[in-house]
């Protein structure tokens, strides 16, 4: 940032300032009481939203967007820490189905402090969603919301000075959106990840940054398509105008890289290509996640800037268990769809000789990244 000043959310949104010694935190956005959180990310955004930040700075660091999450309807759910002597709970909101969601809405604020701006939008109080927000230009923040039976995702367009907002984009479902889905907005330009033909893929809209109310944004491609998933955005660079993202095009028991321009078609990104990690995982909310392909020991390497690693340190805790590679399998639907699946066996043990345990929790993640990580 231009003004070298960190923030951070407690229940309020605060503001350190570096050029100054010895000056003071700004609360910029302070908590009227305790079940108000400023720019804090509550239990059910980040575990089932997958919110990372609930606020941003402008381009130009001088004003803060960030989200108020009243919590004040919504249930209590105690988490209990097993782990010290003396049991102890740490009493969460968490909404079950049919409680009340937290009242939430966006505001931005200067960074010095002062009044706080709220962005009007047409959304059910208590009910409905912001999942992802941001700043499109230092004239213009982007909203994305959405509806409590997860059938309808809108992007709005506001003025952060008015708080006016104008609805860009509406993305429905008669059954249900899938979550896996994200959205991105700069420069006159919106990127977002939908399920519309059934497969999860990018698409590029576009919009009046000149005036952005003046009309709904205009689809100008699907950017990939195909029988494949686009699973992690890793970059979507507005100036060059291209995409880095990790799909199973090419096999569908892997991710791969993949890199898509704004205006031509996908290429694989080759091995040995030079994307480093910070490129990769300093995305807005991702996380690089590797996935173990094979059971491995911990192992602690010191590496040179030759890339030359020496083993200095290696846990042998694993070895007692005889983990073995799981086993992948392929088992067919009956509407023919080829359902992909691991199977993990005790060490000399035929699959006809143990008990089947299928847990169908959670998301696939068979991916060996590795290959574009190391």
């Amino acid at each position: 940032m231009a003004n070298r000043s960190p923030s951070f959310a407690t229940n309020s949104l605060s503001v350190i300032r570096l050029r100054e010694t010895g000056t003071p935190t700004v609360v910029a956005a302070p908590s009227p009481n305790a079940f108000t959180l400023n720019g804090k990310v509550d239990w059910v955004y980040e575990e089932e939203l997958e919110t990372r930040t609930n606020y941003y700075w402008s381009p130009d660091s001088t004003r803060l967007a960030y989200l108020q999450m009243n919590e004040k309807e919504v249930p209590l759910y105690p988490m209990v820490d097993w782990l010290p002597t003396h049991s102890l709970v740490d009493m969460q909101s968490y909404p079950q189905p049919g409680d009340l969601n937290p009242d939430v809405r966006v505001g931005v604020v200067s960074a010095a402090a002062g009044k706080t701006v709220w962005v009007k939008l047409p959304i059910q109080a208590n009910q409905d969603y912001i999942p992802r927000f941001g700043w499109a230009d230092h004239r213009t923040l982007w909203i994305e919301t959405l509806t409590r039976d997860h059938q309808h995702r809108d992007i709005y367009l506001a003025d952060p000075e008015t708080g006016l907002a104008h609805q860009a984009l509406r993305l429905s479902d008669d059954k249900f959106l899938d979550d896996n889905y994200d959205v991105w907005a700069q420069d006159g330009a919106i990127v977002l990840s939908n399920w519309n033909d059934g497969h999860n893929h990018l698409y590029l809209y576009s919009f009046d940054k000149g005036n952005p109310g003046a009309a709904t944004a205009k689809l100008e491609r699907q950017l990939t398509s195909g029988d494949f998933e686009v699973r992690e955005v890793y970059q979507v660079d507005f100036q060059g105008k291209q995409i880095v993202y990790a799909s199973n095009e090419s096999n569908a028991l892997e991710q791969q890289l993949w890199r898509a321009g704004f205006d031509g078609p996908a290429q694989a990104v080759e091995r040995g290509s030079r994307l480093s990690y910070r490129e990769l995982c300093s995305g807005r909310r991702r996380l690089c996640r590797p996935s173990i392909v094979a059971p491995r020991s911990p192992t602690l390497r010191l590496c040179t800037a030759a890339s030359k690693c020496n083993v200095f340190w290696q846990t042998r805790a694993m070895e007692a268990y005889h983990l073995r590679t799981p086993e992948q399998l392929e088992v067919k639907a009956h509407d023919g769809t080829v359902l992909y699946a691991t199977l993990l066996l005790p060490e000399s043990t035929s699959a006809a000789s143990v008990p089947l345990i299928v847990n169908p929790y959670g998301r696939s993640r068979l991916a060996d990244r590795r290959q574009y990580l190391e």
